[in-house]
């Protein structure tokens, strides 16, 4: 456990410590990870590193107990509406000693049992014990927001953590790749999107799940048994298109009030794009000229994916303090082996490099708290494949009027001509479920069409929507983001992952989100009178991107060319050799179009090196 702990310290370097207890009946005893446990054996143990948010003093250590002493709790995130909780808890007769949220936690759990999580407005795992039930409880909050991951050890115990690194402190630990898991990522480039990882036999607590464990004894062979808390309602309101609006405008807006509560200092990332553009300009109205924020930028002058320009423009109508950090290419090789131990499964591009270098510099700007617009794009339509989806839903529909109309209104906005965009439509997914380069017996995985089968091909708006919130994006990206921001020992909060806004978007008609082309219809007439005008109008979207392929292509195409090589030579014939260094290639001489294709190579291999993987 102790070591387990230290491998997780820099999601709480601020203090630590543990309980456990060698069988249910006896008492709990605590230490701390300095010190050796004060008895023999633990069967059962708690521990927990605390990055300090809310209430810094010493009353906030966890492993944290109730009051009785039947629950003990470690948990790890925000509840923000915990002082509205505290004060109803306290109507019923509950006493508190700190101005923590676990105290909280703790104190709903005992007055309202598994129901008070729907009175949860928050982010969080945790793992609570109960003596009298002799019953663990492992939650995670409604979107996945925190990490939770469950494995059995060697010795017929079930370990939960918040990293999967923390596993590899485990006697017995012989980490073994999930070709299946795997396969979707070299394929498909997805990641997160099924309880399984990477790693055989490591899964995640599902969003919105718990998994229970019945432990009689020390001795007996536990079983973990999920269900789900929480699911994303399926509805349709029927308000006007100024109700959905107001509705919108008030939702977000409450929601970052909620995100500012805080006893350390808030900054939010800023990419010019609506969403932090937004974000920012809440904060801004909401704290007023008094206490000025300071907003980070990744900057890449000269480039087209530079926002710098975007900005300034939100700078120059707040009272925030910019900024900007210009993350370097010449860097990624060297940090590569770092960044996947971090992120602790492949990723997807050198974005979570730039998006790294922006939360090392706002630790070293003295914020230990983030502010980031992850969860917008996915509900509010945001994604040019929402577009490419809707048309091609209206064109298998039949009705060729609605799909020609819709065609002509989104070329005249995306400034693309009608026959552009017919061929875009057919562009097919060709060779990608069976790739040439992919020895797929190696591998242990079946080729499938893995877009199809998460509900996000040719469907409506409104379904493709919920698929990328549940399943297909939001997963992956919350991964990334999380790993980012805690391995800089600041937490990361996303406004637009209010489960009240989520709800009240999803439930809106597709047109109100997209429609002629216009995507994130309902937030761009939100925010009118908050968010600059030009902001509002942008008809690009960048997403949180990096200059890849030229940093890439241009810039150290030998350099690829050999971590590529070292990725072959890793996989122990997954990768084909002769076939990947010919796809390899084609795209570092330009012969054939950059993707993301290349950096998954090379973070697979990379991937597979740091943390000694074997089929």
């Amino acid at each position: 456990m102790v070591a387990m702990m230290r491998l997780a310290k820099h999601r709480g370097p601020d203090d630590d410590g543990l309980l456990g207890l060698s069988r249910f009946g006896e008492a709990p005893v605590r230490w701390r990870e300095s010190a050796p446990p004060p008895v023999d054996a633990v069967g059962i143990a708690l521990g927990h590193r605390r990055l300090s948010i809310i209430d810094l003093s010493n009353a906030g250590q966890q492993p944290m107990g109730d009051p009785t002493g039947r629950y003990q709790v470690t948990y790890n995130g925000e509840i923000y509406n915990h002082p509205e909780l505290r004060e109803e808890l306290k109507r019923l007769g509950h006493g508190f000693r700190t101005q923590t949220d676990t105290e909280v936690l703790l104190a709903a759990w005992k007055e309202w049992g598994e129901n008070c999580l729907q009175r949860f407005n928050g982010m969080f795992a945790f793992v609570l014990l109960d003596m009298e039930k002799q019953c663990l409880f492992a939650v995670r909050d409604r979107f996945g927001i925190k990490p939770l991951y469950h494995y059995r050890s060697s010795t017929g115990g079930i370990v939960f953590a918040s990293e999967i690194k923390q596993f590899s402190a485990l006697e017995g630990w012989s980490p073994k790749l999930n070709g299946q898991r795997c396969y979707d990522y070299l394929a498909w480039g997805l990641t997160d999107h099924t309880e399984e990882t990477c790693f055989q036999d490591v899964n995640q607590v599902p969003p919105g799940g718990i998994a229970m464990v019945r432990v009689k004894d020390s001795a007996s062979r536990p079983n973990v048994e999920i269900k789900q808390w929480y699911r994303l309602p399926m509805q349709t309101i029927d308000l006007s298109m100024q109700e959905a609006t107001l509705e919108t405008k008030r939702l977000l807006t409450d929601s970052v009030r909620l995100r500012l509560r805080s006893d350390v200092t808030v900054g939010s990332c800023l990419s010019g794009g609506i969403d932090s553009s937004s974000i920012v300009c809440l904060i801004d109205q909401l704290r007023g000229h008094d206490l000025p924020t300071k907003t980070f930028t990744a900057r890449f002058p000269g480039d087209v994916v530079d926002e710098g320009a975007w900005c300034e423009l939100v700078s120059g109508n707040t009272q925030t303090i910019p900024v900007s950090i210009y993350p370097e290419e010449k860097n990624i090789p060297s940090r590569l082996p770092e960044l996947v131990w971090m992120q602790d499964e492949p990723f997807g591009s050198t974005s979570i490099f730039a998006q790294s270098e922006v939360f090392a510099m706002a630790r070293n700007e003295g914020v230990t708290v983030m502010l980031d617009g992850q969860g917008a794009d996915e509900q509010f339509a945001g994604y040019e494949t929402f577009i490419k989806c809707h048309l091609r839903h209206l064109l298998n529909s039949g009705n060729k009027s609605a799909f020609e109309a819709e065609l002509s209104a989104t070329a005249a906005w995306r400034n693309r001509s009608p026959d552009d965009l017919r061929n875009w439509l057919q562009v097919a997914d060709g060779d990608r479920a069976k790739p040439d380069w992919l020895d797929l017996e190696k591998l242990g995985a079946r080729p499938n069409h893995l877009f199809e089968s998460l509900d996000s091909l040719d469907s409506p708006i409104e379904t493709l929507a919920r698929s990328m919130v549940e399943k297909r994006n939001l997963q992956m990206l919350l991964h990334w983001e999380d790993r980012n921001s805690m391995a800089r020992s600041i937490e990361a909060r996303v406004p637009f992952l209010d489960h009240r806004l989520v709800e009240h978007v999803l439930s809106t008609p597709g047109e109100q989100r997209l429609k002629e082309g216009r995507t994130k219809i309902l937030l761009r007439e939100a925010m009118r009178k908050i968010v600059p005008e030009p902001i509002l109008e942008r008809k690009d979207k960048l997403g949180f991107a990096t200059p890849e392929e030229r940093w890439i292509r241009e810039g150290r195409p030998d350099e690829y060319q050999l971590l590529v090589d070292q990725a072959i030579q890793a996989s122990n014939g997954i990768l084909k050799p002769a076939q990947t260094r010919k796809e390899t290639q084609a795209m570092l001489k330009g012969d054939k179009p950059f993707t993301f294709q290349l950096w998954r190579l090379v973070c697979f291999g990379a991937w597979l090196d740091r943390f000694g993987i074997s089929r």
